[in-house]
C-alpha cells in the first residue's frame, strides 16, 4: 500500500517501534535526504508531550493521521497472511514452479520476510496457465494490496501442486536440467529437498521418471570411471612402450572429453612410418626419428 509523502504542515502517524502505539505528529521541516535516508522535523501534537519537538527518521513517520484506521487494518491483514516461511524448504520449491511456469507479470512468491504469501497481478491469466475457474483463489486471509490479490500460504501451495500437475513436462525439464541428487545423505543441502518436495508435488508419474534419468546419470558415471581407469593404464603401462601407450591414453581422454583427436601435427614432418621430432633430450641440429603408429 502507498501512503501519503510527508510535506511540512500535514499532520501524520509517528511511531519508532512495532511495538509502540501511533502518535500524531505535526511535520515542521523536511531535512536532506541522504542515500535514500532522511530526518524530519516534527512536533506531537498531544498535550502529553507538552509540545515536543524532534528530528526523526522518515521511516517513522508511516502514513497521515486521517488514513491510520486504514493503515492498521492494512498491518492486521498482512501479519495474519504471514506464515514465517522464510527461508524453508516449501518456499524455496515454491519459487522454483513459478520461476520457470509463471511470468512475473501474472504472479509471484514473495520470498523475503512475507516468504509464502502470493501476490497475483493478473487473476485471468493465472487462472489459464492452472486451468482453473477464479473461485481457485478463494481464500478467507486474502486481500487486495496495491492492485494486487494477496493469498495466504494455503492457497500458494494449491496453486503449485496444480501447476506441477498441469504443466509437469515442463517442470519435469527443469527438475533433470538443474538437479544433480546427493549419493551421501551427509551431501545433501538446501536444494536436494526444495526438488524433492517439487518431484512430489509433481505426483508419482513423474518420480518415476526421474528416478530413471537419476539411474541413467549414475551408469553413465560409473562407465565414465571405467574408462578413465583404463586410461590411467595405458599411462602406467611398460615403459618400452608408454610412449605409444601415453598418445593412446591422451586419444581417448580426449574422446572422453568430446574433444576430436584431428589436430594436424604441424610441428613435426613425417617420413614414412617414421617423424622427426625435437625432444628435451635432443639436438635441434640432429632430430630424433620417431615411430608414429602408421603404416
Amino acid at each position: 500500500m502507498k501512503w501519503s509523502e510527508p510535506e511540512v504542515g500535514a499532520r501524520f502517524a509517528h511511531r519508532p517501534r512495532p511495538k509502540d502505539p501511533l502518535a500524531e505528529v505535526e511535520i515542521l521541516k523536511l531535512g536532506v535526504k541522504r542515500r535514500q535516508h532522511q530526518r524530519i522535523s516534527v512536533r506531537w501534537v498531544d498535550e502529553s508531550f507538552e509540545g515536543q519537538r524532534d528530528w526523526v527518521p522518515a521511516t517513522q513517520l508511516k502514513c497521515s493521521w486521517r488514513d491510520r484506521g486504514d493503515f492498521l487494518t492494512w498491518e492486521r491483514d498482512w501479519a495474519a497472511i504471514t506464515p514465517n516461511l522464510r527461508g524453508s524448504d516449501e518456499i524455496w520449491a515454491a519459487e522454483l514452479v513459478f520461476e520457470v511456469l509463471v511470468e512475473t507479470g501474472v504472479g509471484w512468491v514473495e520470498t523475503d520476510k512475507r516468504a509464502g504469501v502470493t501476490k497475483i497481478f493478473d487473476t485471468e491469466a493465472f487462472a489459464v496457465l492452472l486451468g482453473v475457474d477464479l473461485e481457485f483463489f478463494d481464500d478467507p486471509l486474502s486481500f487486495v494490496d496495491d492492485d494486487a490479490l494477496i493469498v495466504s500460504w494455503s492457497t500458494t501451495e494449491r496453486i503449485c501442486r496444480r501447476l506441477t500437475e498441469v504443466h509437469t513436462d515442463d517442470v519435469l525439464q527443469m527438475v533433470t536440467n538443474n538437479y544433480v541428487p546427493a549419493v551421501h545423505p551427509q551431501d545433501k543441502g538446501w536444494e536436494d529437498d526444495a526438488y524433492e518436495l517439487v518431484l512430489d508435488w509433481c505426483g508419482r508419474k513423474a518420480r518415476s521418471i526421474t528416478d530413471d534419468v537419476v539411474a541413467l546419470r549414475n551408469e553413465l558415471a560409473r562407465v565414465r570411471e571405467i574408462a578413465e581407469n583404463a586410461i590411467q593404464l595405458f599411462r602406467d603401462s611398460d615403459p618400452l612402450l608408454k610412449g605409444a601407450r601415453t598418445r593412446d591414453a591422451n586419444t581417448l581422454q580426449r574422446q572422453l572429453s568430446g574433444d576430436a583427436d584431428d589436430r594436424p601435427a604441424v610441428d613435426r614432418v613425417k617420413f614414412g612410418r617414421w617423424r622427426a621430432g625435437y625432444g628435451p633430450r635432443h639436438s635441434p641440429r640432429f632430430p630424433a626419428l620417431r615411430y608414429d603408429g602408421t603404416d
